[in-house]
């Protein structure tokens, strides 16, 4: 790409990025002390907390499809916004709650703030003038990072001056900023010519024929176990930290700080990865360095290396994020907004479960085990990623015969190692 090419998607993908920046701060301010309002500002039982938090993600899951659904069929800002001012409503509710009754209400508002980062996504890649190459999902995913990388420190600071309450007010000021700026994006409305992936996926036989591409659903339930793992390993941190490593509640913090600080340099190299391997066997690997991770965690459960084994966490989790997102709009192509929500669904199930097994686990067996646990998933993560990867190559396979029986040169296949037919090739195929 030319330096004034590289100018002009960076000028492009600026406003998107800012946008998942405050979005990503109203999130991370939020989610940093959630439990400890619930349970420590309102009063409310750990059963209460449990019910209260899975509204919100089911919450989330039903409107993250819908608005998904919307976008597909034309692409507009509209969702988005509407989604935000429910959020924000949502986050206000939760400031002046007292009682069990209201906090229910007040998330399932707020789950609606799901919704924004796989709407921004799909708005970016929707409004491309050029297919998807990799570095927009980046550059999107290292500002969610950095955004996770600030919030909990300035939650931290707001907690200690003013309290849990203004939390949830500062939250809801971020949404309406964020809805603001989406109603000032440039949604460019390119032709299906300049980028295939922003063609509309109208009428039923179109919405639904992706996700029967074969390794679709073997995908989506690897990145929902991959997040499953990182949920329940999340749980675990902080007891480990604090129990075994004998270290101070203040490293906790650090510690995440750590690995959010890595994912944002991390994002940038999942997007140069995909454009040089593909996404197939990246997914496949950074499943089992999150394996590795969860193996040193278990087995050295020091201050020192959990610090240092961060680099592993954040680099697994940013370029999952980047590769997956990029995976699934392959799969479920022309349907973006689908294919970014399903990413967002399959990672709020992940906490889902998280939210209902991580509890029971550490209680029953202790912080070391579940870590243990926890990388287990993420090699049942693999194993399903590898499912996936041979399941598209099964059904490229009796294409690539065919051509090699007319006399073609299979050169074709991707970096992923999945053949793709030129229309060229495809149109010589002799008749069945």
């Amino acid at each position: 790409m030319t330096m004034a090419g590289t100018q002009s998607v960076t000028a492009r993908l600026a406003p998107f990025v800012g946008l998942l920046v405050v979005l990503g701060l109203a999130d991370s301010v939020t989610a940093s002390f959630l439990v400890l309002y619930f349970t420590s500002g309102l009063g409310l039982s750990s059963i209460e907390t449990g019910v209260a938090t899975s509204a919100s993600t089911l919450s989330g899951i039903a409107l993250t499809l819908l608005a998904g659904r919307i976008v597909d069929r034309r692409v507009s800002r509209v969702p988005l916004v509407v989604a935000l001012l429910i959020a924000a409503a949502g986050f206000i509710a939760l400031a002046a709650a007292s009682g069990f009754v209201p906090v229910l209400l007040g998330v399932l508002l707020a789950g609606a703030s799901a919704v924004g980062f796989p709407q921004v996504f799909a708005l970016e890649r929707a409004s491309a003038t050029s297919p998807g190459s990799g570095m927009a999902t980046g550059a999107l995913r290292a500002g969610w990072s950095l955004a996770w990388a600030l919030g909990p420190l300035a939650a931290s600071v707001i907690v200690a001056a003013v309290g849990y309450r203004w939390l949830f007010i500062v939250g809801g000021i971020l949404l309406g900023v964020g809805a603001l700026v989406t109603v000032g994006l440039r949604l460019r409305r390119p032709s299906a010519a300049q980028n295939p992936d922003a063609r509309p996926a109208v009428g039923g036989a179109a919405s639904g024929a992706s996700i029967r591409r074969p390794g679709t659903r073997l995908t989506i339930a690897a990145v929902a176990v991959f997040h499953l793992a990182m949920f329940v390993g999340s749980f675990a941190l902080p007891l480990l930290l604090t129990g075994p490593a004998h270290a101070d509640p203040v490293w906790v913090g650090v510690t995440f700080g750590v690995c959010a600080a890595v994912e944002v340099p991390a994002a940038f190299l999942g997007s140069r990865l995909i454009r040089n391997r593909g996404t197939s066997w990246i997914l496949v690997a950074c499943s089992l360095l999150f394996t590795l991770y969860f193996v040193v965690l278990a087995a050295t459960p020091s201050i020192g290396v959990i610090v240092a084994a961060q680099l592993l966490r954040g680099v697994a989790l940013a370029v999952t994020g980047v590769a997956g997102i990029e995976a699934l709009r392959e799969l479920m192509a022309p349907r973006v907004a689908a294919a970014a929500a399903a990413f967002a669904n399959a990672l709020a199930v992940g906490s889902l479960l998280a939210g209902i097994g991580a509890g029971t686990a550490v209680q029953l067996t202790g912080p070391r085990v579940t870590t243990a646990v926890a990388g287990g998933l993420t090699v049942v993560a693999a194993a399903l990623l590898v499912g996936a990867a041979r399941r598209r190559r099964r059904a490229a396979a009796p294409d690539a015969e065919v051509d090699v029986a007319a006399g073609e040169c299979p050169s074709f296949a991707r970096a992923d190692g999945i053949p793709r037919l030129p229309s060229a090739v495809a149109s010589r195929r002799p008749p069945p």
